[in-house]
């Protein structure tokens, strides 16, 4: 009698393990495909020739497909693509928030997501190799861009009034950085890859964040590179550099330098260099780091009539760390939080927004032509 009892529990047990694993086969089937995310569905696209496709998913995102170029679709001149976006995209700014610009795409056009304000992140595939004038310039809500490992030159305001780029990193293929790529950004540290040949003007301009910058290598720079960059704390050159040039850290009057409590600014000015403009350091006061018998020893012990500067004699560059230098370990970009200039009206071009305001501060005899005469970039 027990061992019959005890073939029937087994039994019984046996019979409810099989129903378990049997509910077990249909029941994860179905919950899977509950829990699945259905497809984004399109609600705008289009072609742009040449084998460019674009569109634009419910999910909010833009994605541009294809194999090829990606075709300009304006004038060329910057004052343009900072005012209007011509690409079909454009009427769609509240239907953005990401932009994904696939492998295969050889480029980002000029003015492409110009004005897109409502964008947040940018996913460049690893085929593009240039980003053109106004890429991404006005995207106000900006914070996350990935940039391929293959690109080699970054356009003129590329990324102009991105207030709230905080994730970017400049890849070591990068060799040319166009006039106020990031004017405006809110950079905090940053590397100059070993790559970068050419910083033109005014490229990390009114940078009001940034306070430590390494260059990798040496990379000629245009005048007024960190311009009014009012925190810069510490910049370290490499061997190459030959010269730093007209207002490359100017800071305007009334402007407060630091925390206010006086410059901190310190800077390493290697061998190489041999010149250094008089209006190099206007309105600021910088320990100059160097060689003796360098120029910067020179610059700092005859002064200029625009001021005078502290000269610290090193011996090689490992002292630099003792004296306070910080290296960043990577590029990056945190929160801008300084209030953006007034728009100057809808013919404005960025020439225009920066040279008026140095023309309002410095020298009224300057040659007007040091500044450029606004218009195309």
């Amino acid at each position: 009698m027990k061992k019959m009892q005890l073939i029937f529990g087994k039994t019984v047990m046996i019979s409810i393990v099989l129903m378990l694993m049997a509910l077990s086969v249909m029941i994860v089937p179905a919950f899977a495909k509950t829990e699945s995310k259905s497809e984004a569905k399109v609600i705008a696209e289009g072609d742009l020739g040449s084998g460019i496709h674009w569109q634009i998913s419910d999910d909010q995102a833009l994605t541009i497909s294809g194999k090829g170029e990606m075709p300009d679709s304006g004038s060329g001149n910057i004052s343009e693509y900072i005012e209007t976006n011509s690409f079909p995209w454009g009427t769609y700014v509240q239907d953005i928030r990401s932009v994904v610009v696939e492998d295969g795409i050889e480029n980002v056009a000029d003015g492409a997501f110009n004005g897109l304000n409502q964008v947040e992140s940018a996913d460049i595939g690893n085929s593009v190799k240039t980003l053109g004038k106004c890429a991404f310039s006005n995207c106000y809500a900006l914070s996350s861009v990935k940039l391929p490992d293959g690109l080699t030159d970054i356009g003129a305001s590329a990324f102009y009034r991105c207030h709230k780029l905080s994730d970017v990193n400049l890849p070591s293929s990068l060799t040319d950085i166009g006039r106020a790529a990031f004017y405006q950004c809110g950079m905090k540290s940053l590397i100059i890859p070993q790559s970068v040949t050419t910083l033109a003007d005014w490229t990390f301009s009114d940078c009001y964040q940034l306070k430590n910058v390494v260059f990798s290598e040496g990379a000629e720079m245009g005048q007024g590179v960190f311009f009014d960059c009012t925190k810069l704390e510490s910049v370290v050159f490499h061997e190459g550099v030959e010269s730093i040039p007209d207002y490359a850290f100017r800071v305007k009057p009334g402007y407060t330098i630091g925390d206010g409590s006086g410059d901190s600014l310190k800077i390493f000015i290697p061998k190489s260099v041999t010149t250094i403009s008089s209006s190099a350091f206007l309105g600021r006061s910088p320990v100059l780091f160097g060689y003796s018998g360098s120029a910067a020893e020179t610059f700092a012990s005859t002064g200029s009539a625009e001021g005078t500067y502290t000269f610290q004699a090193i011996k090689d560059e490992s002292e630099l760390k003792k004296a306070g230098f910080a290296v960043p370990s990577q590029a990056t970009l945190y929160l801008y939080s300084h209030p953006a200039p007034a728009s100057t009206g809808e013919n404005s071009s960025l020439d225009d927004v920066i040279v008026r305001g140095l023309r309002a501060v410095l020298k009224p005899e300057a040659d007007k032509d040091t500044f450029g005469s606004g218009g195309e970039v």
